[in-house]
Order: structure tokens, then sequence, then C-alpha cells
């Protein structure tokens, strides 16, 4: 039997995350002061060893061992290496076939002890057992939607069911809306949970008929929906143009609203002339006016720049920071408790990283620099 959640309940989740009880006005007074985590693993190269040679890295996890897994989309391959960053052996070679991936990302381990992949475009979730010797594949689990190219998170519900993050049709809906599909090891999806979603005026996107159809462009820093899911099958949900972040369980159910008020963080000047030189150059290609597209472009940056969870189920809510700041977020303990603030630095993302209570393995990459993995320690 399938589950679904209304789109009327999702509007009125939206609502609740839009409109949050006010916070006190010294909130951001009471906010701990932050702590500062350094580096203190770096793996990836320009060039050498193939091993560490990375195209475009798309997850990282840690098993039970101690060993790094990392998943590089570009490369189409899933590698093991040591705790201390010695390269160990190679998961996964690119194809179709059993121990092969097609544009992975988002490796988790399962709560069988196993190495979970989502396997994007062979649309489904390929399981392999990691020994010291090296890997064996071992099941997999279609996907039940076509939603290509999304990264979210390999988690699982209290049954150890898979959770297919995609997009679905939905009545009433004015456009595809991203549903959580409970899969099971036959096959089967048991659970459906639809997150809210905002009206796309409320977006920093525009939409514009274009070669026989409806194309839709994302605005630089514009308005953008984001959601977290952690491994115990909670997730979260926001819009960035606003610090109300909610919190519900793997039914679907709302376990609580986060809700500050941040100081506004301006663009630097440098900024502000990629924004305009980027919504020029999309204007001239879209034929449309420029301040069709400025409109879409908020006056000081949006408050949240993602959102992720940790091993240990805490929600990390990212802020907006000035160019040239570490990165920081607010660290929340399941019960909605501020617990900690932490800082890293500006050219790491955590967001499809590995993260404890001590230590975060992230992903730098950039224009300016070759991919790596990173740990940090804090």
């Amino acid at each position: 039997m399938r589950f679904a959640a209304s789109i009327l309940t999702c509007s009125m989740l939206l609502l609740a995350a839009c409109q949050p009880e006010p916070p006190s006005e010294n909130a951001e007074a009471e906010r701990p002061a932050p702590t500062e985590a350094t580096i203190d693993l770096e793996m990836g190269a320009a060039d050498g060893d193939e091993a560490f040679l990375f195209g475009q890295i798309a997850g990282v996890t840690v098993d039970a061992d101690g060993r790094i897994i990392v998943v590089d989309w570009q490369g189409n391959t899933v590698r093991a290496y040591a705790n201390d960053g010695a390269f160990l052996y190679t998961i996964a070679t690119p194809g179709e076939g059993p121990g092969e991936v097609n544009r992975p990302c988002c490796p988790s381990i399962g709560p069988e002890g196993h190495l979970w992949v989502r396997d994007d475009q062979n649309r489904r979730y390929a399981q392999f057992q990691l020994t010291d010797e090296g890997a064996t594949p071992g099941r997999t689990i279609p996907m039940e939607h076509t939603h290509f190219g999304l990264r979210a998170r390999t988690t699982f519900d209290a049954d150890g069911h898979v959770i297919d993050v995609g997009t679905a049709s939905r009545e009433g809906a004015s456009r595809s809306v991203k549903t959580r599909f409970h899969r099971t090891a036959e096959r089967e999806t048991v659970r459906e949970v639809a997150l809210p979603q905002a009206p796309m005026e409320r977006l920093g996107m525009i939409q514009i008929d274009q070669n026989g159809g409806t194309a839709r462009y994302s605005m630089p820093y514009g308005t953008q929906e984001r959601d977290a899911h952690a491994r115990n099958g909670d997730f979260a949900y926001a819009v960035d143009d606003q610090y109300a972040v909610v919190r519900f369980d793997a039914h679907g159910d709302t376990l609580h609203v986060l809700s500050r008020t941040p100081p506004p963080v301006p663009f630097s000047d440098d900024e502000r002339a990629s924004v305009e030189e980027t919504l020029q150059r999309m204007a001239g290609f879209m034929e449309v006016p420029v301040r069709d597209l400025e409109r879409k472009v908020p006056d000081v940056k949006n408050p949240l720049r993602a959102l992720f969870f940790d091993q240990a189920h805490r929600l990390w809510v990212q802020r907006a920071v000035p160019e040239g700041a570490p990165n920081e977020a607010d660290v929340y303990a399941p019960d909605g408790t501020l617990v900690q603030v932490v800082q890293w630095p500006e050219d790491i993302s955590l967001a499809q990283g590995y993260l404890t209570e001590d230590t975060l393995y992230g992903i730098r990459s950039g224009a300016d620099t070759f991919p790596q993995v990173v740990r940090l320690r804090y």
C-alpha cells in the first residue's frame, strides 16, 4: 500500500515554515561563540597517481572500520582509502553491470553496515560489501522516479528501507514535487512523503517560453528551496530567503521550526559585479530585458546557504557570510536546541560530506584549485 502526503498538507507546512513564531530579540546574542574547524588531512592532487586525480567529488562517507569512501561523479568511480589517506582499492568502475556505476553520488553506510551509493544514471541504489581485501557488489534497488542529476543523501527509515528522493507529479501542483519514496529490498514503494513546495513567484527563477517549450533559469543568489535528509529518516526544509527551517520525521510529521533573524549580509563589490555580468549574459541568450532578471536577485544575501545533517542526526544550518569570511553553521540537536556554532574554511563544502561531533570530511573544489577531500577536526 502506498501512503502519499497531500499537497494541501505540504502547503500548510510550508506556511508554518514561512511564518514561524517571532524569535526572541536576544536570540542572536544567545548564540554560542563559534568553534573553528582546522584541516588535518587533504586527499587529492593535480597530477600523479590516478587514485588521487578526482574529477567531480559527489560524496564522502566513512565506514565502521575507518575506511574513507570517495565517490567521483565525473570519473564514474567509487574508491576506498585508509584513515591516513592512503589508497586501498577501487569499489566501483564505470558501466551498467554489477560493481559498475554511472554518475554516482551520495554514499552512505546502511543499517546493516554495508555501503550504498546513489547510482544516478543507472536509476538505482547499489550496495557494496567492503572488506580489508576489496569490495563485493550486493543487491540493487531501482529508483521510483526519473529525476536525473539530483544529489540527495542516501538515507533509510526505521525499517531499513532506502529513502529514494526524486520528483513526482501531484494533483493541484504547478510543477513536479520533490518526494521521498520509501523502497524495500523487494523493490516496492511502501510510503511516499512529499516535501513542501514554495510558490514559483517566491523563488529566484524566471520562466520563459523557449524552443517550443517552457524553460526555467535560476538567477545568481536567487531564492531557492533547501532540504536535507538525516540517516535516521528525518528531513528538513526551508526557503533560503528566511531563516525558518522545518524539521520533519520520516513520516512527514513536523517536529519543530527553527527560526532566527540574522543581521543582513551585503554583497561585496566583486560579487555585485559578477551578478551584473551574469545577468547581462543571461538576458542576451534569453532575449529578455535585464530588469526582468534583476527583480529576482535580492538586495542582500539570503540568510541561508545550505542544510545538512551529521551522523548524530544534528541539523546544520549554514548561514550566509561576507565574501572572504569562513563558512559558518548553527548546529541543532534533534530536539531543536542550538548546541554549537562551527566555522570552517570558505573553500570547503560540507553538504555532501561526512560529519561527526568532532570530525568533518568536506569537499574542496573550484576554478582555482583541483578537487580534494579534506578532513577537519573541531
